[in-house]
């Protein structure tokens, strides 16, 4: 939905998922499928800003999807993280 509402402001905007889960009212946000920890087919220093809401504890390799997050970044631009329940993803350590 934040890939819609940008739109709808003038703002250019890319989906990045290993899968379209688009809605009906972000159909017409170019999306990119890929994951994102095995490298993405986007051109360095292309975006002025990437968010990533609730992903990192869903990816296989964190480390190089941080990397990919920076290398598709413009100089300046910045990078917005949300991380949801890390108990929930494939990478969370069970304490005994």
């Amino acid at each position: 939905m934040l890939g819609s509402l940008l739109r709808t402001l003038g703002h250019e905007f890319i989906l990045c998922d290993i899968s379209d889960w688009r809605c009906d009212a972000a159909r017409s946000v170019p999306i990119v499928i890929a994951d994102s920890s095995l490298g993405l087919a986007i051109r360095s220093a292309t975006f002025d800003l990437t968010i990533s809401f609730n992903t990192f504890e869903h990816v296989g390799d964190p480390e190089t999807t941080f990397e990919e997050m920076l290398r598709t970044l413009k100089p300046g631009g910045r990078i917005y993280l949300s991380f949801g329940p890390l108990y929930c993803g494939a990478n969370t350590l069970i304490a005994r």
